[in-house]
């Protein structure tokens, strides 16, 4: 636990931040270690980090530039900070930056912070080939990013396993009953313009499924949240499932933004 709240220092789509609040009615008063396979704006992590003691964490996901940023973030956070803010937020350096080829990690983590920071809406979407493609946002910030806001992200991520790979890869170890998983894969598509473009990967019903045997079978505590559309198949499974209302706020401004239901689902 810590003194100091820490919050997510990106955006991304499907963050949890904004259902924190019934997310954490459902975890477990002790946790060993933390497991999150799919961690994109790491707005769980942050809250249990925050509120919670355990021994370890292990933190997974497939988008191999947020990873990198992460590891950043822990290893040389200052660096990443000052040389993010010296870039100006204009669209002629945004649309330079977007077109970079970095060839090293820091360069790599400093063209994500700034393309996140500056784009519309916060929004990471890449296209088939894996090309970032969303256009300049136009806030004209002074300052990219708040350099104390940086240093407490890495402080959260200093005993924590950053890992970029397959989900089920960081929970092939046989877990305790006093583990939590917390997983938010991409959901199940509520219609053909659901947003699902975290990374040029495609994730579909069958690997929806992979994820109900791994709760069926595992020790651990596992808490996934979903689309209504998931209903059935993790029904079949005879897991506890509870319905909420979830605002949508990735596609772009206000007027395009709604509420759904989505799924909490529980094996404890």
């Amino acid at each position: 636990m810590t003194s100091t709240k820490i919050k997510p220092i990106v955006k991304w789509a499907g963050g949890k931040s904004k259902i924190l609040n019934l997310i954490k009615l459902h975890i477990p008063n002790k946790i060993e270690n933390y497991y999150e396979p799919f961690l994109g704006s790491a707005a769980v992590y942050f809250h249990i980090f925050n509120n919670w003691r355990f021994k370890k964490a292990y933190l997974n996901d497939s988008n191999v530039d947020l990873m990198n940023l992460y590891s950043e973030f822990k290893e040389r956070p200052e660096k990443i900070a000052n040389l993010t803010n010296m870039l100006p937020d204009q669209e002629n350096m945004f649309l330079k930056v977007r077109n970079w080829d970095p060839k090293n990690n820091i360069t790599k983590a400093v063209k994500t912070l700034y393309l996140n920071k500056t784009c519309f809406n916060g929004l990471f979407r890449v296209n088939g080939k894996g090309k970032f493609n969303v256009p300049y946002g136009h806030y004209n910030r002074d300052e990219i990013v708040d350099l104390n806001t940086v240093m407490s992200v890495s402080s959260a991520l200093k005993n924590a396993k950053l890992l970029c790979t397959d989900w089920s890869y960081i929970l092939k170890e046989p877990l305790k009953s006093n583990d939590f998983v917390f997983l938010d894969p991409p959901f199940m598509q509520l219609k053909k313009t659901s947003f699902k473009g975290y990374t040029s990967d495609k994730f579909d019903e069958h690997d929806h499924d992979k994820i109900a045997k791994f709760m069926k079978s595992t020790h651990a505590k596992c808490m996934l949240c979903n689309s209504g559309v998931a209903y059935n198949l993790f029904h079949s499974y005879n897991f506890r499932i509870e319905k909420l209302k979830a605002p949508r706020s990735i596609h772009g401004g206000s007027k395009f933004r709604e509420s759904a239901d989505d799924l909490f689902v529980f094996n404890y």
